[in-house]
């Protein structure tokens, strides 16, 4: 069972603001399982998609009919969201979506960030989706290929103290074997220059965030 769940799609969805329901829809059906964390519910409720599972405190007040809920008391260590991860990871899932999770307070945005860390630090994968902007984590030994996407930014961040042995190509600013620090944003707002970025890491935890340009 844990072995069939490692190539199944799990998609978390938080209570951060989110307005279009088409988008949510969309990649919830191209999901395996859903999960509401608290307030995510609502959101996938709202798109016409009943969570497989609802977890968190629900201090939102939100808590939907009709399938399993997991409760948790309001002061507790765990945010909805790793409560969701946490139970997903023990199901034997290893492919995550996470939505719903930006926009919002900041707080919760980095929070997020560091919940998505949490699943490749556990040999896990995913990104964090918003309609606009998505991110994932690249750590060492690890190589990325990623589409050319009009309009969008890529950005790259070390997450880690440092990154080593860093080559990004098919981007406006290439790199050949480099190295970024946690302290200096030198790898923000790359655009795409081929149809596909090539990004390959030797050393560290690597942030990959693309975002829409206004």
């Amino acid at each position: 069972m844990m072995k069939l769940l490692a190539n199944k799609r799990c998609l978390i969805v938080g209570a951060a603001p989110l307005e279009d329901m088409g988008w949510l829809k969309a990649l919830a059906d191209r999901h395996d399982f859903c999960i509401g964390a608290d307030g995510g519910c609502r959101h996938l409720l709202r798109a016409g998609r009943s969570p497989d599972l609802a977890i968190g405190d629900f201090d939102s007040g939100t808590v939907p009919s009709g399938v399993p809920v997991y409760t948790y008391p309001v002061e507790k260590d765990d945010t909805d969201a790793m409560l969701a991860v946490k139970w997903a990871l023990e199901q034997g899932y290893r492919s995550f979506t996470l939505a719903g999770m930006v926009g919002g307070r900041l707080d919760h945005t980095v929070a997020a960030l560091q919940t998505l860390y949490y699943l490749f630090c556990h040999g896990a994968s995913g990104t964090l989706q918003a309609p606009d902007q998505w991110g994932t984590f690249l750590l060492g030994g690890g190589s990325l290929e990623l589409p050319r996407q009009e309009g969008c930014t890529l950005s790259v961040f070390a997450y880690s103290e440092q990154v080593r042995g860093l080559t990004l190509q098919g981007v406006q600013y290439p790199l050949e074997q480099g190295e970024l620090t946690n302290t200096f944003p030198l790898g923000v707002s790359n655009h795409f220059a081929a149809p596909t970025a090539r990004i390959s890491l030797a050393e560290g935890a690597l942030l990959i965030l693309v975002c829409q340009e206004y």
